[in-house]
């Protein structure tokens, strides 16, 4: 009888191909997702902010979170933003994102330290109120020009404004161009080397069918022996007559 302990079971062997494969392409999939989230590092004084197609209210809610401020955004207001922001002063990097929008600035301790960041009402108009702490602190408006005085709306003949200084597009685009290139040689090095793994995988595979047909083999010799020589014993044993 054939010592079946020793084999391995086919269907482990193909489970294990499988388990295999699907963490290959699950790991090329990853690979190959673009980057969405906005990166922003807040570093005295200067502030980089680092986003591609993220919302405004997301960027600027991680603005709030690593400067520690407090900031108000009207509800309906929520474009889309590009940009590549880095290390400019606090200032500037605000001004380079924010573009044509309106918004003022709330410092604390004689202008040393900002405390908050407001976004007038579709860019002009009545600001939103901040959380503010018990004793009052000046505002500062940033960019006059582009809030409105009180009452009045947005002038039909107003100019607009540049959204994005040249600079920033620049810049933008470089660092997309960068982002894509970074991609494209990861993504080369994951093909390449999950190729590798499928002809090591084929190769392992290849040599244990060649094991396993060796040792059915020796089993099959094996058990055709002991069946003859049983015959040949049976014979030994029946009397002459």
């Amino acid at each position: 009888m054939l010592n079946s302990g020793a084999q391995t079971d086919p269907r482990d062997t193909r489970h294990a191909q499988r388990v295999i494969l699907a963490t290959l392409l699950w790991g090329l999939a990853f690979i190959c997702s673009p980057v969405s989230a906005a990166q922003v590092e807040y570093q005295p004084p200067n502030l980089t902010i680092i986003a591609s197609n993220e919302p405004l209210s997301s960027v600027l809610r991680s603005i709030g979170a690593s400067m520690r401020i407090s900031v108000s955004t009207p509800p309906d207001l929520n474009p889309v933003v590009n940009c590549n922001i880095v290390n400019l002063p606090v200032k500037r990097a605000i001004k380079n994102l924010l573009g044509e929008l309106s918004y003022a600035l709330q410092w604390q301790e004689g202008g040393e330290r900002l405390a908050g960041l407001i976004i007038l009402e579709n860019g002009y108009g009545p600001s939103i109120m901040v959380n503010q702490d018990t004793s009052p602190a000046p505002i500062e408006q940033v960019d006059s020009e582009q809030i409105s005085p009180s009452g009045n709306s947005m002038l039909p003949d107003k100019p607009a404004r540049p959204t994005t200084p040249p600079r920033s597009r620049v810049d933008h685009a470089t660092h997309l161009a960068e982002q894509k290139s970074r991609m494209a040689s990861d993504r080369a090095k994951y093909e390449a080397r999950m190729a590798q793994e499928m002809e090591e995988l084929e190769i392992r595979m290849a040599e244990e069918k060649e094991r396993e047909d060796a040792r059915m083999a020796q089993e099959m010799a094996e058990e055709e022996a002991r069946v003859e020589m049983e015959a040949a014993s049976q014979s030994f044993d029946e009397p002459d007559y």
